[in-house]
Formats: structure tokens, C-alpha cells, sequence
């Protein structure tokens, strides 16, 4: 299972805070760390979230909702 550690995640949440004026909760549990959003976020969100974790080799999966995230 890959992780992404707690500053790429600090990273991360600045990045889409400045860029999409939106908050990213994290959750680190078992058995995978998430990501939740309060709304819904766009196809230029999600577009932008699956580039940055390929750059990083990993892969993530969104729920039905693309309210959520986890990383795979």
C-alpha cells in the first residue's frame, strides 16, 4: 500500500486552497488514508488530483460522489 506522507499532504491541501478555493480533509486509517471533501468538487479538481498523484507514481480511487478519495 503507498502512502503519502503528512507534508505532501500540507503541500497538497495549500495547493488546492489556492488554486480551487477549496478545503481537503485528510484521514489516516486503516486500511487506506482518504480524502473527503465538504462539497463536490469539479471535473478541473479531480482532473488536477489524479495528475498530482500520477507524478508521484500513485494511483487513487473517488467514490460515486467524487467526495472522496483514497489513495490505492
Amino acid at each position: 500500500m503507498t502512502r503519502i506522507n503528512i507534508f505532501e499532504v500540507s503541500e497538497l491541501k495549500k495547493e488546492l486552497n489556492d488554486k480551487f478555493d477549496i478545503y481537503l480533509h485528510f484521514h489516516d486509517a486503516c486500511p487506506n488514508q482518504y480524502f473527503s471533501f465538504e462539497i463536490k468538487p469539479d471535473t478541473k479538481i479531480t482532473d488536477f488530483l489524479i495528475e498530482y498523484f500520477d507524478k508521484k507514481n500513485m494511483k487513487i480511487n473517488f467514490n460515486k460522489e467524487n467526495s472522496e478519495f483514497f489513495v490505492e
